[in-house]
């Protein structure tokens, strides 16, 4: 049967197929198996005949009616109760065992004592702004964020003891980074932080705007210095590629003299040929292209005085 005929069929039996489905008989799946259509040929056919009520109640009652079919009965016993899991011979020993860490784990571990270098909190500065604190690793266990304390309670703890809750550790000169017991100070509450803070930071300030104006001075005259270099270098690169524009030109100039003095030589041999006629002889100079004419072979050249003369018998273009 066509598909066309499955359709006809279910649209002939439509009636049928939506009363055994509202009263239970049948479902929906079943019926796109019973007549081989799809579920969206079903809808065209089972949508137009029932309600959004029924169809509601009908997908309720297929919900209910699967939940209780496939939990599980009340005293099941598991299959896997009382077993690990399956595990195939050899594999036992690649297993993770109490303690032991690998990859990136391994990799970034610090050991309890280390000491690293963080900055506080942005709090809406950038990192430039913001303070660098050294912090001690104390634990491995706990939350991560337990597991270091700054380095200056460290210190204050293992000189003075325990640190009153509330309390907090500031460093007299202002450098956060100078932990030594001698710039701690322990600070009651909030409120002594807070005065504290009005009293000795107007004069850290000052301190920190001189290292900070010393810092850029030091900076400028670096950067000047740079500067000077980078100058130099270039006017050495506008030095040389001058030099060599001034050989380019050189070059270029011999090479144009030399191309119109093989011209201007060419013109008064072939008009030295022609005085002379066809069949007589000349003498050239290979050393400076001068041609010589005579009777007889001189004894040198007139030009440059060499003695090598090569003998050459003129003939005319046309012949």
């Amino acid at each position: 049967m066509s598909y066309r005929g499955n359709r006809d069929a279910l649209e002939r039996d439509a009636e049928d197929v939506v009363r055994r489905i509202i009263d239970g008989g049948a479902t929906i799946s079943g019926i796109c198996a019973e007549y081989h259509v799809a579920y969206a040929t079903f809808q065209t056919v089972y949508n137009p005949r029932t309600t959004s009520e029924q169809r509601e109640a009908v997908k309720r009652r297929n919900l209910l009616r699967g939940n209780v079919v496939s939990r599980f009965a009340k005293g099941h016993t598991p299959a896997n109760k009382g077993k690990k899991g399956w595990c195939p011979d050899g594999c036992k020993k690649g297993w993770f065992k109490k303690g032991e860490m690998r990859g990136a784990a391994a990799h970034n571990y610090r050991a309890v004592g280390s000491i690293v270098v963080r900055r506080d909190h942005g709090n809406g500065k950038g990192a430039s702004k913001r303070k660098r604190r050294r912090w001690i690793k104390v634990k491995d266990g706990g939350r991560p964020q337990d597991r270091s304390i700054a380095y200056a309670r460290y210190v204050w703890e293992r000189e003075h003891g325990p640190i009153p809750a509330g309390a907090s550790i500031v460093h007299v000169d202002g450098d956060s980074m100078n932990d030594d017991p001698g710039n701690l100070m322990l600070i009651a509450d909030a409120a002594a932080r807070l005065k504290w803070q009005k009293e000795t930071i107007p004069a850290m300030n000052e301190k920190r705007r001189e290292r900070c104006a010393k810092a850029v001075r030091v900076r400028w005259k670096r950067y000047r210095a740079e500067k000077a270099k980078l100058a130099r270098e270039a006017a050495k690169l506008e030095r040389r590629a001058a030099r060599l524009e001034r050989r380019a030109n050189r070059q270029a100039r011999a090479h144009a003299e030399a191309i119109k003095e093989d011209k201007n030589r060419g013109l008064v041999s072939r008009f030295r040929a022609s005085a002379i006629g066809d069949g007589a002889t000349v003498w050239d100079c290979p050393a400076c292209g001068n041609t010589v004419t005579g009777d007889c072979a001189p004894d040198r050249c007139m030009k440059c005085g060499s003695l090598a003369l090569e003998p050459r018998i003129l003939k005319s273009a046309t012949a």
